[in-house]
């Protein structure tokens, strides 16, 4: 994770606590809510506009008549940063100006960062308003970015979080539908989903969900838990009555044998959307690093899932799935 903040946030510069931030990204006439710096050679950072004023075109100019490209921010505003990049993520993704690769960089960070912030807190009156803001803003970008796969594919974080598996599943599991012909509409509805598909861990013993290594039979039972926790948050707490994403978040580890959880469901009784979530996720979760073991290459999780998992997932949408992670496969284009 920190390897894409620092992508996105420039050099930092360890002995004076700031980092540096390309003007592009800066949105002109919106106010930034912290102090920006101008750095002249190897000198110290020095004060350029104090927090709560906004950024003007002609400042921009100037700097740039300057030869200055880039601004920096105090490392202790680093949270009031992300925020700003999420609030303007949309016209920042849209500007053609910051190469695809940068906006790519910031868009899973910035949703990396906001969904960690979510499960953090997720009695938040942000939670649903938050996420479908970001599905939003993603599916915008997919749509009008032919290499947004590939790029994606680049800044992916395989170390294993929470925050980061949710991430993880939420893009990839749209990219797949919208391979899948899903409606814009549903792919909205998806993807917040497939983003809150892991809600319900928060109610889990973090020793549990953070435990390096296998579970014990007790644990597992713990674990399996999460699904009816992740549907009990939604419906409870934010009154969510979407019945396509309260099936996902409370059916993605179903299996079309009916060995699943945590209502054994079998064959037809698993919704499509279900189906989708549920490759996406295992491919994740073995494709991810942990403490106590190394990551499976995409080739040896697709073996695995074809050999082990055959009876137990949807083999058109699994085959469609090893069809989009393909590296021979050509640039995802909107139809």
């Amino acid at each position: 994770m920190e390897e894409h903040l620092n992508e996105i946030d420039g050099e930092m510069h360890s002995s004076k606590n700031f980092f540096s931030v390309p003007i592009s990204l800066f949105q002109i006439d919106k106010i930034v809510d912290f102090d920006l710096y101008l750095r002249i050679k190897d000198k110290e950072p020095v004060l350029y506009r104090a927090k709560s004023l906004p950024i003007y075109e002609n400042d921009i100019s100037r700097l740039k008549e300057r030869g200055i490209e880039t601004l920096y921010v105090h490392s202790d505003n680093k949270r009031e940063y992300k925020r700003y990049l999420e609030t303007h993520l949309k016209n920042i993704l849209s500007d053609k100006n910051v190469p695809v690769q940068k906006r790519t960089d910031i868009l899973y960070t910035v949703t990396t960062q906001a969904v960690k912030e979510m499960l953090e807190d997720t009695r938040s009156g942000e939670l649903l308003p938050r996420s479908r803001n970001l599905v939003e803003t993603t599916l915008d970008f997919i749509f009008h970015e032919p290499t947004a796969f590939q790029c994606m594919l680049k800044v992916t974080n395989f170390d294993y979080y929470t925050h980061t598996h949710s991430v993880n599943v939420g893009i990839f599991s749209v990219f797949l539908a919208k391979e899948i012909n899903f409606l814009e509409e549903e792919l909205l509805r998806f993807g917040m989903a497939s983003l809150l598909h892991d809600i319900g861990k928060c109610r889990v013993d973090p020793k549990i969900v953070n435990f390096p290594g296998k579970l014990s039979e007790e644990q597992f039972e713990q674990m399996k838990k999460h699904p009816e926790y992740g549907y009990e948050i939604l419906t409870q707490e934010h009154g969510l009555k979407d019945t396509l994403q309260l099936d996902v978040v409370r059916h993605h580890h179903e299996k079309l044998t009916g060995n699943g959880y945590p209502d054994k469901l079998r064959g037809n009784e698993i919704s499509i959307y279900a189906r989708v979530s549920a490759i996406v996720d295992i491919f994740d979760a073995l494709t991810t690093r942990r403490s106590y073991k190394n990551a499976f290459s995409s080739f040896d999780a697709f073996k695995l899932m074809k050999d082990k998992m055959s009876d137990e997932l949807d083999q058109e949408i699994f085959k469609k799935f090893v069809l989009l992670m393909s590296v021979k496969k050509q640039p995802f284009s909107p139809s």
